[in-house]
């Protein structure tokens, strides 16, 4: 086990892996930071210091870029010298970037009011207006990551809208072609409101995260699977383990849980005395798991040990 530190007390919203498994970003209202290597008490380099960038990715050919949102800007970050370009997305709130798999292209959600929100694709190497390849919006009530499935030529996301029967937010899975950002179609399940969703590797599930529970269903349409914490405080973080065998949820309990995605029983639960835990990532290889706390500090463990 090893415990990383960011250099400075800040809460880590979100981390990601590089395809090396070595190299760990953080990002949050500190902006992004960088492990390039994984060795006890080591501290983050400083990429940026723009405040409440999202979840970073890096570009998985490579990991030679990294991409972040922030308000109104899209980041592009060169991972070996630091180097940073922003690109202006008017007209909204960027929220979540997401890169292909396969092809120079991200996705962009953007906020456009509370009852609007849009999705763009750009080539990862031009952020400006001629770099977009399309864009479309819809009626939310808020955006969602989106997701490229396996192979990239498809994408899922979460389109909700408000139900005023239900006095909630009612969500449902759109597949659309990547190429085009047109639907293929949408699930005809709707799902209650949660702050983040998260695909599983093979594409079949999204979690979504609310308060003290997660919910998991099929991409597709089918019944629901409920994960519960067993006390009232808040879930902050999802991922799901390269290999599918694991869904990981951090806690303001300053728990790690680990549900097994055959029986979605609680499998293991990890508590370390770093503070609340905020954020989850794994691996590309699933040999390894990070989980970031509200006192800037990163907890690596082995998967297996």
């Amino acid at each position: 086990m090893l415990v990383l530190k960011l250099g400075r007390k800040e809460k880590i919203d979100h981390l990601t892996f590089a395809l090396d498994g070595g190299t760990l970003a953080a990002s949050g209202d500190f902006g992004v930071r960088l492990w390039r290597s994984l060795a006890d008490g080591d501290r983050a380099e400083r990429l940026t210091d723009e405040r409440w960038l999202g979840a970073a990715r890096f570009t998985p050919a490579d990991d030679r870029w990294l991409f972040a949102a922030s308000n109104h800007s899209v980041y592009r970050i060169h991972t070996a010298n630091g180097g940073c370009t922003a690109s202006m997305l008017w007209g909204g709130d960027a929220t979540w970037v997401e890169v292909s798999p396969v092809a120079p292209l991200i996705l962009v959600a953007q906020v456009l009011s509370i009852r609007l929100s849009r999705l763009a694709c750009w080539h990862a190497d031009d952020l400006s207006p001629a770099g977009k390849v399309w864009e479309r919006s819809f009626r939310a009530a808020g955006a969602h990551r989106p997701r490229f499935l396996p192979g990239g030529k498809r994408l899922a996301h979460l389109e909700g809208v408000w139900a005023p029967k239900r006095q909630r937010n009612e969500f449902r899975a759109v597949i659309s072609d990547a190429a085009t950002g047109e639907p293929l179609g949408p699930s005809d399940d709707d799902h209650v409101v949660g702050y983040d969703s998260l695909l599983s590797p093979d594409g079949n599930l999204f979690a979504v995260r609310a308060t003290t529970g997660v919910e998991v269903y099929p991409v597709a349409g089918g019944p629901n699977v409920e994960l519960r914490n067993d006390n009232k405080k808040h879930f902050t973080g999802v991922a799901f383990h390269p290999g599918g065998r694991f869904l990981a949820v951090t806690s303001n309990d300053a728990t790690v849980k680990l549900y097994d995605t055959t029986t979605w029983e609680l499998t293991r639960t990890f508590t370390w005395d770093i503070g609340k835990m905020r954020s989850i990532a794994f691996s590309p290889d699933g040999t390894l798991a990070a989980a970031g706390s509200d006192k800037g500090q990163v907890i690596v463990w082995d998967v297996d040990g």
